[in-house]
C-alpha cells in the first residue's frame, strides 16, 4: 500500500510532508491484531511522521 501525508495549514495549497509504503506483511500482522496497528513509518517520511495507525479488515 502506498500512501502520501499532506500538510492542509492553508486553504489554498496542501504540501506534500512526506510518502510511504506499508508492505504485505505488516498488512497481515495488522489483519491478525484485530485493533489498531502502528507502523513505524519515520524513516520513510524524514521523520515527518514517526508511526501511522492502521487497522485492517477481512472482506466478507
Amino acid at each position: 500500500m502506498f500512501g502520501a501525508i499532506l500538510d492542509n495549514d492553508s486553504p489554498f495549497d496542501s504540501e506534500k510532508i512526506g510518502a510511504f509504503q506499508i508492505s504485505y506483511d505488516v498488512l497481515v500482522a495488522a489483519l491478525r491484531s484485530g485493533k489498531v496497528h502502528q507502523v513505524q513509518v519515520a524513516d520513510q517520511t524524514h521523520n515527518q511522521l514517526l508511526f501511522l495507525g492502521i487497522q485492517v479488515w477481512p472482506v466478507p
